[in-house]
């Protein structure tokens, strides 16, 4: 590792130095490392900001670069720099894009598509599953998927994304190392992401640990690294909202899921869509956005094959040869009405059923 990296990653641990005043540094000293054993009175010349000044000359002093660099060796973590050739091009283009990058598994190469997954972290049944109906067969086209790792919508992109044998990229707003990984349930899902040939990647150091103020920041990366942004389900006031937010900014295009009208969980995407965000309704819809003539084998498949999910059967057992009201469905099923009434709505996407007036649902024969 040259010393011009070294040096950056002890400048990516002090609070407050981000890729403005990084820049401000390189700039102004031939090298970090001049930059770094600079006096304080050439620092403050430099940033032109003297509470950033003492927080460095405070912090420098007591941190051990060795001790760094010796637990990214043992947590197998590498590190980009913007000015690496396989640095993302597309954070190129965002606001304050990071200074380098800490990740493990593979980067994405430069020519392939990606596409940003984001939702409610207490998604509902609905969301859950437009979710894994929506993202396989876009997983399975080649195009790779860029989610946080949260629970709910991410978690469930990455999982589909794998399942689909497909690449797929978690961002996280903390380090990328075992101890500071957050949400720790989702460990094992990072450790097959990375085996998988994914990546995991932050622009926080090791041993950073989840702090709300970090999670709005890395929501622009999120953004920035993918032609379009697909939310799912959003509230009014979400993280997803404010990823869709960075994302329009850096002019990418948004997508959004329509919603059942009573669903908390539906106002923000169905806001998106009055905004005049793309409406996703197939796969197919994601596809022609990324140029992808026509339906691919996948879809065809499952427009003559629908995969159930084993609640879908449970509630389409429920339908006779004809149409059944929706309180006889909800008694037969013994099931949430919530829960009915988002499978049901499942189940006439993937053209299972159909609805009539006065709440009425039939097969499709």
């Amino acid at each position: 590792m040259n010393s011009e990296k070294v040096y950056a990653i002890a400048f990516s641990h002090i609070t407050g130095m981000g890729a403005v005043r990084i820049g401000r540094l390189r700039s102004y000293f031939p090298s970090l490392e001049e930059a770094w054993h600079a006096p304080e009175a050439e620092l403050l010349r430099a940033l032109h900001d003297e509470q950033i000044t003492n927080l460095l000359i405070a912090q420098r002093s007591t941190f051990d670069i060795e001790a760094a660099l010796a637990l990214i060796e043992k947590e197998r973590i590498s590190v980009v720099m913007r000015d690496d050739e396989d640095y993302p091009q597309s954070l190129e283009t965002i606001y304050d894009p990071p200074f380098l990058l800490y990740y493990r598994g593979l980067l994405p190469a430069q020519e392939r598509e990606l596409l940003t997954v984001v939702g409610a972290r207490k998604a509902t049944p609905y969301g859950l599953q437009c979710t894994h109906r929506l993202i396989g067969p876009v997983a399975s086209s080649g195009i790779g998927i860029v989610s946080g790792l949260a629970y709910g919508i991410d978690s469930a992109a990455h999982q589909c994304a794998l399942k689909y044998k497909g690449y797929t990229i978690a961002v996280l707003g903390t380090g990328i190392d075992q101890a500071s990984m957050y949400p720790a349930a989702h460990r094992s899902l990072a450790e097959r992401i990375i085996e998988t040939g994914g990546c995991v990647m932050s622009e926080f150091p090791p041993r950073t640990g989840a702090q709300k103020k970090h999670f709005p920041l890395r929501n622009r990366i999120i953004a920035g690294l993918s032609r379009a942004i697909l939310v799912v389900e959003a509230a009014a006031r979400s993280g997803s909202l404010i990823t869709a937010t960075y994302a329009l900014e850096s002019s990418r295009v948004v997508c959004a899921v329509p919603g059942p009208l009573t669903s908390p969980l539906s106002m923000g995407t169905n806001q998106l869509l009055k905004s005049g965000a793309h409406v996703i309704t197939d796969a197919a819809d994601i596809l022609l956005l990324y140029g992808i003539d026509g339906v691919s084998d996948l879809l065809k498949h499952e427009a003559r094959h629908p995969q159930l999910e084993d609640i879908e059967i449970r509630v389409l057992s429920t339908i006779g040869a004809e149409p059944s009201h929706l309180d006889e469905i909800i008694r037969s099923a013994k099931l949430d009405t919530r829960i009915v009434t988002s499978t049901l709505m499942m189940l006439e996407m993937k053209g299972v059923i159909r609805s009539y007036d006065r709440m009425y649902y039939g097969k499709i024969e």
